[in-house]
């Protein structure tokens, strides 16, 4: 994203607009990763199936919920083009977290299509299925703490971990 894109006049009436839209879109996400946590956690010998249309459908909804966080990441009014209008010295950074995002939530989609695809299958590996999802979930729960850090140098707002 250009700075040009992120240009226009930073008000603390925006700023909270844009730190509770953020907020609202990081507990979205917070609530579909814990679903999808208590998914892969669930029983699945004997029931492989079963386990895996339920991951898959909290997999979607998490998948949705970091296409809806990198959507309002990159409006015009977001918090991130706030902070690098105000203060460009971060617009490295912001860019490197919502390109990561977008890979994030990339690389969750693709998992998905490759377990939705495994599901057709009579063998399904339950324990395969866990540890590529915690992979990807590990890499998240650092992006979120990368970002909640870059926030909060920049605003000294905490946008706090589960929000």
């Amino acid at each position: 994203m250009q700075v040009c894109e992120r240009s226009f006049a930073v008000t603390q009436h925006t700023l909270e607009a844009a730190v509770a839209q953020n907020r609202a879109d990081r507990s979205a996400a917070y609530i579909a990763l814990s679903d999808l946590e208590d998914a892969l956690e669930a029983p699945g010998p004997g029931r492989e199936s079963a386990w895996l249309d339920t991951v898959i459908n909290a997999l979607d909804s998490f998948v949705a919920a970091l296409d809806e966080q990198a959507r309002h990441n990159h409006e015009p009014k977001s918090l991130f083009s706030q902070i690098a209008a105000e203060q460009p010295r971060f617009e490295y950074q912001i860019n490197a977290l919502e390109n990561e995002l977008d890979t994030l939530a990339a690389a969750e989609q693709s998992l998905r299509n490759q377990i939705k695809a495994q599901s057709a299958q009579p063998e399904i590996d339950v324990q395969d299925v866990r540890t590529r999802l915690a992979e990807l979930d590990s890499r998240y729960r650092i992006h979120r703490a990368r970002e909640t850090d870059l926030v909060y140098e920049a605003t000294n707002v905490d946008i706090g971990g589960k929000g």
